[in-house]
């Protein structure tokens, strides 16, 4: 499976990065080959069929009742405020 140009640039938009015009190419074909492995696996699986983990992972919740900030990470952290990291905004408004 082969996406196009089109494609590729609105999965690079959304990834928000830049992509020159011999990288779009590049990952038209590794894309592609990314879909047909999905492909592979929705063949093997089948609509409505539920995919279980071969190991047994119990999930543990964490918390935050007994949540104790580490002093140590907080003074690595460049920018502090009481008990949290602050880190710059990501997202677009």
């Amino acid at each position: 499976m082969k996406l196009s140009e089109e494609q590729v640039k609105h999965i690079a938009k959304l990834a928000k990065i830049k992509l020159k015009d011999n990288e779009i190419t590049m990952y038209q074909v590794t894309l592609g080959k990314l879909m047909a492995e999905i492909d592979q696996v929705e063949d093997i699986v089948g609509e409505g069929d539920i995919l279980i983990s071969p190991t047994n992972n119990d999930n543990q919740w964490f918390t935050e009742a007994n949540f104790q900030p580490n002093e140590a990470l907080l003074e690595n952290a460049p920018h502090t405020k009481g008990n949290y990291i602050e880190v710059e905004r990501v997202l677009n408004d």
